[in-house]
């Protein structure tokens, strides 16, 4: 029988490194029959994280405590294991209210299901840069990050739009930043953004542009 668990926990090294690591387990957790339905930090306090887990039974669950590969994985992580708080969630409880049928009209429903959301999808295929009507005229040089982890802005369509905007005859220079989230990934490369700026209004030549790049270390490329 299932259990569903809320966690409690320290964490030293961030909650993007912290969730790399998870990510990283992927397979051995599946194995162990564990899913993380949330995990996040407090907004105040980022040390702070709480998370909820299914576990596929109670066995499953103690099989997460006894495996001292993965403790001291998750010790190198950040995560203060000492600090830890495992509280069982009892059987009654209810998830995802209000459901989609309490959130959207039939009528909406009904067109997603049928693949008909006119005129909403010719509003939105024309108000993308791939699908605006207007022919292009002059472009300015474009600077694209990307970070590899990211799960919000997600890396993949953005790498196969470089592609499609340089047919188009945009002129892109891409970084990717290895190991990052979707605010690391921002924020660990202002340095680099502005010097790059910097560069055009000086005039420099653009490098590789329209490759889409592997990731690196984007610290010690702004250093």
């Amino acid at each position: 029988m299932a259990v569903i668990v809320k966690g409690e926990i320290t964490i030293t090294k961030g909650f993007d490194h912290w969730k790399s690591m998870v990510f990283s387990q992927k397979e051995k957790m599946a194995g162990m029959g564990m899913q993380f339905l949330f995990a996040g930090t407090e907004k105040n306090d980022p040390t702070k994280l709480h998370t909820v887990i299914k576990f596929e039974s109670v066995e499953a669950m103690q099989a997460f405590g006894a495996d001292k590969e993965l403790t001291e994985t998750r010790r190198q992580a950040g995560a203060v294991i000492e600090s830890g708080v495992m509280t069982p969630i009892s059987d009654e409880f209810f998830t995802n209210y209000p459901d989609v049928e309490s959130l959207f009209a039939q009528s909406y429903r009904e067109g997603i299901l049928a693949n008909d959301l006119e005129p909403w999808t010719c509003y939105l295929q024309e108000n993308s840069i791939l699908g605006l009507p207007v022919d292009l005229e002059r472009v300015a040089p474009t600077f694209i990050v990307t970070a590899e982890n990211d799960d919000l802005a997600i890396a993949a369509p953005v790498h196969r739009d470089i592609e499609d905007l340089c047919a188009l005859g945009y002129t892109i220079e891409h970084l990717q930043c290895a190991g990052l989230g979707h605010v690391d990934g921002a924020l660990d490369t202002l340095g680099i953004q502005w010097s790059w700026i910097q560069g055009q209004l000086e005039g420099n030549t653009l490098n590789n542009t329209c490759v889409v790049q592997d990731p690196i270390v984007c610290a010690e490329e702004s250093n």
